[in-house]
């Protein structure tokens, strides 16, 4: 549109995408028990991880989705990726413990590293491992466990690093949103030991927010 910046309408947009994810979500939860089901219409799945996320012994089923590709669609890869956890139980069926729009990236936001979202289960721990960038990167690893009291995913882990790989130096830091300890270490080029090293170490306690997540972002790699 004439007069419209792209940056006003993005937030327009992602508002819309993520209204018609929740009401699908909310009405798809009294379904079969095919875990396929629970894909929404436009989407499709992109990769499949399964675990113990609860501590029950069952398998359950984490999804990455990516949007489907329209014909008339550029060569590059835009496409907008969700991520799906659900939960088996004890007769088998399925229920969905978390939906997420805002936190994997799309296929060209990797950069030169290529590649995309990295999702392990290790422990009855969702882990998203997230890359990007070329010489200078920027790494995000998420972790989450489930609340049985709430019957989500909670954001328990978060490690942010920025890192120029030609030299090694860069920071990172690493949040405990159980504890509230944060470590935030910065390294620099040592030129007579031709080598990276710790120039700088801090732990302090924060006040973390408690965060599921639906509400978790990528925004600490932009």
């Amino acid at each position: 549109m004439p007069g419209v910046k792209h940056s006003s309408i993005q937030p327009l947009i992602t508002a819309c995408l993520s209204a018609v994810i929740a009401v699908y979500a909310t009405s798809v939860l009294a379904e079969g028990k095919a875990p396929e089901k629970f894909i929404p219409p436009e989407w499709k799945i992109e990769d499949t991880v399964r675990g113990d996320l609860t501590g029950d012994n069952r398998e359950d089923i984490v999804f990455v989705l990516i949007g489907k590709r329209n014909k008339s669609e550029h060569a590059g890869d835009d496409r907008p990726r969700m991520m799906m956890v659900l939960m088996q139980q004890s007769d088998g069926t399925f229920e969905q413990v978390g939906l997420n729009n805002k936190l994997l990236l799309c296929g060209e936001c990797f950069g030169a590293m290529g590649g995309g979202p990295e999702i392990s289960i290790n422990k009855n721990v969702l882990i998203v491992d997230q890359l990007t960038g070329s010489r200078f990167t920027d790494q995000g690893i998420w972790r989450f466990r489930f609340d049985s009291q709430a019957q989500k995913m909670r954001l328990i882990g978060l490690d942010i690093k920025h890192q120029d790989r030609g030299n090694g130096s860069g920071t990172s830091e690493s949040t405990n949103y159980l504890t509230g300890k944060r470590i935030t270490e910065s390294h620099e080029y040592n030129e007579k030991r031709h080598e990276s090293v710790l120039s700088k170490l801090s732990m302090t306690t924060v006040t973390v927010p408690k965060i599921f997540l639906e509400q978790a972002t990528s925004e600490g790699l932009q």
